[in-house]
């Protein structure tokens, strides 16, 4: 095991901390392309499908809040061995159960140990000097990128050929086998705060105080969660009902759906040349000419792909500009600076899949449409108005 210093990630390292952001993100998609097949074998329409994904989402939103503050204080690494090995058993489980309550149950867990990818962002940016800052946290959010891919595609291809509890235990075999790597690999990064767990989480309310463009900007990334979480919450059902396309198509939406990670180095890149605010609004722009694509989904396959891709390059537009800079205002409280973003917007994912399941429900995908475009309109409006506040914080 290596341990860390003030020299700043080797390249080796940054690859360690990818291949665990690529796990980590994967496991909260197996289940995006499976939720139709679900929901035959369980007998439960739409609106309880969304369950899952809102299970999941806030299982990680909960993480968020509750564990990522503790990498202020304790060594990231036993955090990240501990979350990852939960998952692990998480994922066991859903691959065997026979009661659907398990199964949203175990997805909350999943979520909450998937959140460790916010201590290896914090621990990125702990080791990374202002200037590189946003060119590497862009690349290791791109192995996040990648692992919504691998676990949509991966999640739908086996399951399309060996069902859907294939596809959960083929996660729990992934994840075991990054285990090791982590235990060999990854380098201790002790806490920088000496409060206690209370005044840890009491603090968050002074960081907003102080910081008030902490919540504007998380607010921004939160609306556009709504749009991300509806849309591949309802993909599947959708694909089925307009379609007659079955699971292994909605894991093909993978594909075109990680466009993001072809952008994120080079959107860092942009930030750091003091492009934050720019970046996000173009993000913001991106969504909602997505969405504008989605509205021909019920009869163009081809404009459901098109949007897929426009939504991921908003999305990853923004979050990389957004998390840059928030990880740059306060260096002795970055987990919980990250967690307050990571919050909103994860919440805004699960609220998504929520409303959008049921939107789908009474008025079908015009009625996910809707909700997204609403949610992207309210976020480009919050961040016109607040623009001028995003100046990059230099020599943090």
């Amino acid at each position: 095991m290596s341990h860390s210093t003030g020299d700043g990630l080797s390249q080796r390292l940054i690859g360690v901390i990818f291949i665990t952001m690529l796990v980590a993100a994967s496991t909260m998609h197996f289940y995006t392309p499976m939720l139709d097949v679900i929901g035959r074998e369980f007998d439960v329409g739409a609106r309880e499908l969304g369950w899952i994904p809102t299970a999941t989402t806030f299982g990680f939103v909960a993480g968020v809040l509750f564990l990522a503050p503790l990498g202020d204080v304790f060594d990231k690494r036993h955090l990240i061995l501990a979350q990852v090995s939960a998952v692990t058993v998480a994922l066991a489980i859903m691959a065997v159960t026979n009661a659907f309550w398990v199964l949203v149950v175990a997805s909350v867990v999943v979520g909450m140990g998937a959140s460790t990818s916010q201590h290896l962002v914090a621990l990125t940016a702990q080791l990374t000097p202002p200037a590189r800052r946003g060119a590497v946290i862009g690349t290791v959010l791109s192995g996040m990128l990648l692992g919504i891919l691998t676990g949509r595609l991966l999640g739908g291809v086996v399951s399309g050929w060996f069902g859907w509890r294939a596809g959960f235990g083929f996660g729990a075999v992934l994840v075991a086998c990054v285990l090791p790597v982590i235990v060999r690999m990854l380098p201790s990064a002790r806490g920088t705060s000496q409060l206690g767990y209370a005044a840890l989480l009491g603090s968050l309310v002074g960081l907003m105080r102080r910081y008030p463009v902490v919540n504007r900007t998380s607010r921004v990334q939160g609306l556009l969660g709504i749009g991300y979480g509806g849309f591949w919450a309802m993909l599947a059902p959708m694909l089925a009902a307009d379609h007659q396309l079955g699971s292994a198509v909605a894991g093909l939406f993978g594909i075109p759906g990680a466009a993001g990670v072809l952008i994120a180095a080079p959107v860092g890149r942009w930030v750091d040349r003091g492009g934050s605010a720019k970046a996000v609004l173009a993000g913001t722009l991106l969504v909602l000419a997505a969405y504008a694509t989605f509205a021909f989904g019920p009869w163009s396959v081809a404009a459901l792909v098109v949007g897929v891709m426009l939504l991921d390059f908003g999305i990853r537009t923004s979050l990389v500009a957004n998390q840059t800079f928030l990880l740059g205002i306060e260096p002795e409280a970055r987990a919980r600076v990250n967690m307050l973003l990571m919050l909103h917007t994860f919440g805004g994912n699960g609220l998504g899949a929520l409303l959008a399941s049921y939107a789908f429900a009474a008025q079908g995908w015009l009625g996910v449409v809707a909700v997204g475009s609403l949610a992207a309109a309210s976020a480009a409006a919050l961040h016109w108005r607040s623009r001028g506040q995003m100046v990059v914080p230099t020599g943090q």
